[in-house]
């Protein structure tokens, strides 16, 4: 084989292997597709396409690899949803609607874990524990899931017991003595038939909110949960599950701090504080209590 030949096949098998490279990368971008996403939000499995409402779903997978610990960090991944919580103090909205803070009055968004209805925001300051999906629900869903929905629901779903063995744990460090610790056993007892799933959680953390009135750190977290369900089978086309859930709620303070005062506004609390100092330096001036203490047992 002379030179020629050698550069003219040498030639021929680049050009084929560069003809190859887009349908090497069409396989690759097929292999790699999103995964179809099961919502119940008309009260039954189906996929989110196939869902006419505007619905943000969070998957247990997704709130561990973006480290969401609470209801609050929930917000920030789901657009048109506002999620504030302080001790005693919880406001829920959804595209710009929320209800005041009033215990008197009634919500305008919709609490339910696992298809039962929460009554009161307050039940979200508890144990954020083994969740296996969130989905907020924008705009009215009365059809569904009945009165105070106006401007929408969360729908909670909590971790199922399954058929296999699984166990994990796990162990946080934070600022401010921050100590968060996790574990879960999910064990099958009779096969096909009876499987426990039991999980529990302790989440603490020193206030970092200085209030210079009272002498105390605000904003203190102190949290803990405990949640068993079992699964039984009795028939393949029958299924119960039964849930237990404990959990406590000690928070410390809101850590509300003026930083933007205006004449009237300094004037005021002045009379609470002659040395008041509206700078953004975490010191509060509330001169009283600012505690919730939560108990849940469901």
């Amino acid at each position: 084989m002379n030179k020629a030949m050698k550069t003219h096949c040498l030639c021929g098998l680049v050009i084929g292997q560069l003809l190859a490279l887009p349908a090497m990368a069409a396989e690759h971008k097929r292999a790699s597709h999103i995964e179809e996403v099961i919502v119940t939000a008309q009260k039954r499995s189906e996929s989110i396409q196939d869902v006419p409402i505007a619905v943000s779903v969070l998957s247990a997978e997704r709130m561990k690899n973006s480290a969401i610990a609470s209801f609050e960090d929930i917000s920030l991944a789901s657009p048109n949803t506002e999620i504030n919580m302080t001790p005693g103090y919880v406001q829920v909205g959804m595209r710009g609607l929320n209800s005041p803070i009033n215990d008197g009055m009634e919500q305008a968004v919709g609490i339910y874990v696992d298809g039962i209805y929460y009554g009161k925001m307050a039940f979200l300051q508890d144990a954020f524990l083994d969740l296996a999906r969130v989905e907020m629900l924008k705009g009215p869903q009365g059809t569904l899931f009945g009165k105070n929905t106006v401007a929408g629901a969360i729908s909670i779903s909590t971790a199922q017991p399954e058929e296999e063995w699984r166990v994990s744990a796990s162990a946080a460090h934070g600022q401010f003595s921050g100590e968060k610790y996790d574990a879960m056993i999910n064990a099958p007892l009779v096969e096909d038939r009876l499987a426990l799933r039991v999980a529990a959680t302790s989440d603490r953390r020193d206030g970092y909110v200085n209030n210079v009135l009272r002498g105390t750190d605000e904003k203190r977290v102190d949290k803990e949960g405990l949640r068993a369900k079992l699964l039984f089978t009795p028939l393949d086309t029958l299924t119960a599950v039964l849930t237990y859930y404990q959990g406590e709620s000690r928070d410390s303070g809101q850590g509300w701090e003026p930083f933007v005062l205006g004449g009237d506004a300094a004037l005021v609390h002045g009379l609470f504080d002659p040395n008041l100092e509206a700078n953004f330096d975490y010191r509060s001036h509330a001169d009283g209590p600012n505690e919730s203490w939560s108990d849940t047992e469901v």
